[in-house]
């Protein structure tokens, strides 16, 4: 547990000492509610109205209240530090308020979705491997510059999704298994989305755990009348879903399962893996595995499943790519299953020496892609987005130039990005001492009997 939290900790420095400052309207309209819930002990954006055109964010009009559309999650979780904020004077419609507080509170999410990835991927592999895993999640995806660079509803929800994760595991012990629904339930309070995670892990209780099921049920219950009560009194609905039907809905965008399904996976400015392609390696074994008759494919099958209707679900939409941004956003709360994924891999072919070289090379690229993400992406002015007047679901094609290299071309080193620049540097090499002084490459062979389902074909 040392050794997760130290991880933590790294990558909570990493996150907020990437300087480069997001202010979206998505991470806005988190931040301002958090800050409503502290200041005004409700969850109204009313007070906010004179100043949209210094912090933009999205609201509902609903019984003469400006009301944001998005379920409470990520700004319950970030209420501590915006509490921490408010009484230093930080508030807004400073900008500190968005850039510095909400966004120390979502790389806190991020980075504590990193601990129970690592504890989640070492159970799997070993601490080793699960150090190797941890890494990359950590800084090869969009946990980095997304996730970890504001208060979006995906570090917070990674950080549930990942918990669960882990306590569901076949290996965990059922009291903690049992516990699992509070985590699921909690990830879906902080994206709607991600219920389909809920009921995978649901359906797998019923199908394999039926013992845990009352005390599953019974640890997810909370979450479930929290996100009703909060439907019912704020948006008037217990059952309020217009944000997800406003995506299928809103006009400029390009509805094509297809396109959308092939964009998020391989389009060069968009694709999950041209971002990140050490994850085909993780893909390929949550396949493969859940294709086995064990206790880890029965585990594996209904949240691999999950994870194909999330894709398929923003596929569907109006903008499959999830507007303007850096890598792929929408499929970050995949991110955790992934990450088992590439343990899994990881256990079976660390041995070869090809498996190593192939890992070396893509996930040093995907580090270095993510690393221009978060340190010299001009989040600020979204150039690459806005300087050619080009539909954005072509632009997310485009090779002239592509994101990444039009981000590598006009990258600025001024002296405060040189700062981060050296911080992340430190990092990583930290994690390489860390990495070899962290014991066997390998779980040792009692830990092969133990998770006997985990034990490479």
């Amino acid at each position: 547990m040392r050794l997760a939290v130290v991880l933590g900790l790294v990558a909570f420095a990493v996150y907020l000492g990437s300087f480069r400052t997001i202010q979206s309207i998505d991470s806005n309209t988190n931040a301002l509610l958090a800050y409503s819930l502290v200041r005004d002990h409700d969850a109204y954006l009313d007070e906010y109205s004179a100043d949209r055109a210094r912090i933009s964010y999205w609201s509902f009009p609903v019984g003469g209240h400006e009301v944001a559309p998005y379920p409470p999650g990520a700004a319950l979780l970030a209420t501590p530090v915006v509490a921490l904020g408010a009484l230093a004077g930080i508030v807004p419609p400073q900008a500190a308020a968005i850039t510095i507080v909400a966004k120390a509170a979502g790389a806190l999410a991020a980075a504590g979705s990193v601990v129970f990835v690592f504890l989640l991927a070492a159970r799997t592999a070993g601490r080793r491997l699960g150090l190797v895993v941890a890494a990359l999640y950590a800084f090869g995806t969009v946990t980095w510059p997304i996730s970890g660079g504001a208060l979006w509803q995906h570090g917070p929800a990674q950080l549930f999704l990942s918990m669960g994760l882990l306590w569901l595991h076949p290996a965990t012990p059922p009291r903690w298994r049992a516990r699992s629904g509070l985590a699921f339930g909690l990830a879906t309070i902080c994206r709607l989305t991600d219920g389909a995670f809920a009921l995978a892990a649901f359906a797998y209780v019923v199908l394999t755990r039926r013992r845990l099921l009352s005390r599953f049920v019974w640890w997810a219950i909370p979450s479930a009348l929290l996100l009703l009560g909060y439907d019912w009194a704020v948006l008037g609905d217990p059952l309020d879903l217009r944000y997800l039907a406003f995506n299928f809905a809103k006009d400029g965008g390009d509805k094509n399962l297809l396109l959308g399904l092939a964009g998020n996976l391989f389009a060069p400015d968009r694709g999950l893996f041209v971002y990140s392609p050490f994850l085909l390696f993780a893909a390929y074994e949550l396949v493969r595995r859940a294709g086995r008759r064990d206790r880890l494919a029965a585990y594996l099958r209904p949240q691999l499943l999950a994870a194909v209707a999330l894709l398929t679900l923003y596929a569907a939409s109006v903008d499959w790519w999830g507007g303007y941004g850096y890598g792929n956003r929408y499929l970050a709360d995949a991110l955790p299953l992934l990450s088992l994924g590439l343990a899994l891999w990881l256990r079976r072919s660390w041995r070869h020496l090809w498996a190593r070289a192939a890992l070396a090379v893509t996930g040093a690229t995907s580090v270095f892609v993510f690393a221009l993400g978060a340190l010299v992406y001009d989040w600020a002015g979204w150039s690459w987005e806005t300087r050619r007047a080009v539909p954005q679901a072509a632009l997310q094609w485009t090779l002239d130039p592509a994101q990444i290299l039009y981000t590598a071309a006009n990258a600025r080193f001024d002296g405060v990005t040189m700062v981060s620049v050296t911080l992340a540097a430190a990092a990583g090499l930290f994690l390489v001492r860390l990495w070899m002084v962290s014991g066997p490459k390998r779980p040792a062979a009692r830990g092969e009997r133990r998770a006997g389902a985990l034990r490479p074909a």
